[in-house]
């Protein structure tokens, strides 16, 4: 460092003239060997004391900020449960070196207040067959410094026992017990208690990577963003773990992640909006402050959870890494049919976008023309389309009829508007409420 600050020009030759061996012993070669995650903390801290003083070098110190901030990220989570609290102490340094940015300093003081970082919540109910795979992934991940947050939504199977069983003795899991209410007032409860700083829900039936946790959490630290998000891997029913999981280079991950200042354009890049997943991501719980899931909605609770999020964060980032098994079952629309459960949550999922779109006071023409589009297909799909070619029985008619009473108040208020639909879908609407069921069917 000091030869690069007292000499005046230097030349390069991109061809490689020097050999480094990496041998058993090295630092380079094995991890034994590398620097303890507390040294590297303390290494990092002297390098930045080390650059301010140097005019010549304290006008880059923002510059290295990144640098530093995935130096820092990465010795915490390596850090473990053990050294955690040192760890914490050990980067409150960092707020004293001037020249530091404002929002670094925001950064490193969340990274050092944080009692813990990370919390997964995980809404629980009668899932007893899948629950121990879904579990076994979050105590193999590559950091430990997490908590399991279990809400037992009134289970009358064996839910609780599996629970138990997985965890015990593991002073992360906490089990919640709270009588039957839904998924989304489960992932309400799990919000309110808690305790990190970022939150991730994961299904009960799905399992992550082993290095998903770590990964989310340094994407989410790099920038200081207030989301993080990875691709899905489908896996069929019957799957029970990846027994060799594919291996990724947490460092290029996280360099390569996409930083995105406009989330809600990003998801519109597509006209008909993006995925809808939220067991994809990882929140700044301060970030998402007041955005909760609709009490008494599901299915359709996550796209209305989603839709206020991306409408109130300010940036995201994002990586193609696969880090999640989606178990793909057998209860689909399309296998099952609709149920009036199905029609009437919708209709609410409906009902509250419509109310959050319309309180929207920072919205331009240009988006509140994507979310009416986007509002106005969703109904479509799931209150007029939807009914007509997935409900069967017997009893058809009378269920087509209840779906149609829930379809028309949305049309009354204006949250549906076929027009938006293009000619041959306005006219299945036109049909529909017309009571004209087989010609519309025609049509959607």
């Amino acid at each position: 460092m000091a030869y690069g600050i007292h000499c005046q020009s230097y030349s390069y030759l991109p061809d490689p003239l020097y050999h480094y061996r990496i041998h058993r012993n090295s630092i380079t070669g094995t991890e034994k060997n590398s620097p303890r995650p507390l040294d590297i903390i303390d290494i990092n801290l002297l390098t930045a004391e080390e650059i301010r003083r140097y005019d010549r070098l304290a006008q880059y110190l923002p510059q290295l900020e990144n640098i530093f901030n995935r130096h820092l990220t990465s010795a915490l989570l390596k850090s473990g449960a053990e050294h955690y609290g040192e760890a914490r102490r050990k980067m409150a340094g960092y707020l004293q070196i001037p020249g530091i940015s404002k929002q670094f300093k925001e950064n490193i003081s969340a990274l050092a207040e944080a009692e813990i970082p990370l919390s997964v919540i995980i809404a629980v109910y009668n899932t007893a067959p899948w629950l121990a795979c879904c579990l076994d992934s979050l105590l193999a991940q590559s950091t430990d410094l997490f908590e399991i947050i279990c809400i037992n939504d009134g289970s009358t199977d064996g839910t609780v026992d599996m629970a138990e069983a997985c965890c015990r003795g593991d002073n992360r899991f906490r089990l919640i017990t709270q009588a039957n209410g839904g998924v989304s007032a489960a992932r309400n409860r799990g919000m309110a208690e808690a305790r990190a700083p970022f939150v991730a829900f994961l299904d009960q039936d799905d399992m992550l990577h082993p290095q998903a946790l770590e990964i989310l959490y340094r994407m989410i630290c790099r920038d200081g963003a207030d989301v993080s998000a990875f691709k899905i891997r489908f896996v069929p029913d019957n799957f029970a773990g990846d027994p060799a999981p594919e291996r990724f280079d947490a460092e290029e991950v996280v360099r390569d992640a996409v930083f995105s200042r406009a989330p809600t354009a990003d998801f519109f890049r597509d006209r008909k909006g993006g995925p809808i997943y939220i067991w994809n991501k990882l929140y700044r719980r301060e970030a998402i402050a007041g955005v909760t899931f609709p009490p008494g909605v599901q299915p359709a609770e996550d796209t209305v959870f989603t839709m206020k999020m991306l409408l109130t964060v300010k940036n995201m980032v994002s990586t193609d890494a696969r880090l999640l098994y989606y178990r793909e079952n057998d209860a689909s629309v399309s296998k099952q049919g609709i149920t009036e459960k199905y029609v009437r949550s919708h209709a609410l999922a409906a009902e509250e976008m419509e109310r959050f779109f319309a309180d929207l006071t920072n919205a331009d023409e240009s988006l509140r023309r994507h979310l009416a589009f986007y509002l106005t297909r969703f109904i479509f799909k799931s209150l007029v389309s939807q009914p007509l070619r997935k409900i069967f029985g017997p009893d058809r008619r009378q269920r087509v009829e209840a779906a149609r009473d829930y379809a028309a108040a949305l049309y009354r208020s204006g949250a549906l508007k076929p027009e938006l639909l293009g000619r041959k879908k306005a006219l299945a609407c036109r049909l529909y409420f017309g009571r004209h069921d087989r010609l519309a069917k025609f049509l959607v």
